[in-house]
């Protein structure tokens, strides 16, 4: 199940469309690496999750996963900027189920922090991540 839940916290941030980003946004594209502090409700008796970090290179146009799940497919439902913020709504379908979420996130040159929330309705379960990144250079 634990396995799952990074699985799904995974493709939720590899699949947040970064598209329709304006040309003011100040996000320095490059390799980013991004920590995830996850919180989740509904499941009694389960201990606290360590942070997980991830590293991806992140580009403003067009941004592009550079790893997916071939058992997930993920939709954007929703997707606005307003300055330096994005906000996104999106449902990712697959094995384990219906996963829907929502976020922002605020980008300040080279750092980053935001919040996103899942729902995986077939488990019950709500994860809940505040994210703070860092960009690390160039892709590679």
């Amino acid at each position: 199940m634990i396995s799952r839940v990074f699985l799904a916290i995974f493709m939720m941030v590899t699949a947040m469309p970064l598209t329709a980003l304006s040309a003011d946004l100040n996000m320095n594209p490059g390799k980013w690496e991004m920590t995830f502090q996850t919180e989740m409700t509904g499941m009694p008796g389960m201990p606290a999750m360590p942070p997980m970090t991830v590293t991806q290179c992140l580009e403003k146009e067009p941004y592009m996963p550079q790893e997916q799940d071939p058992s997930q497919e993920c939709r954007t439902l929703d997707f606005r900027q307003e300055g330096n913020t994005v906000f996104w709504k999106m449902v990712c379908t697959g094995e384990g189920g219906t996963t829907e979420g929502s976020g922002q996130m605020t980008y300040r040159g080279d750092t980053m922090s935001g919040t996103m929330e899942m729902v995986m309705k077939e488990q019950g379960l709500t994860i809940k991540n505040t994210i703070s990144g860092r960009r690390l250079g160039p892709c590679d």
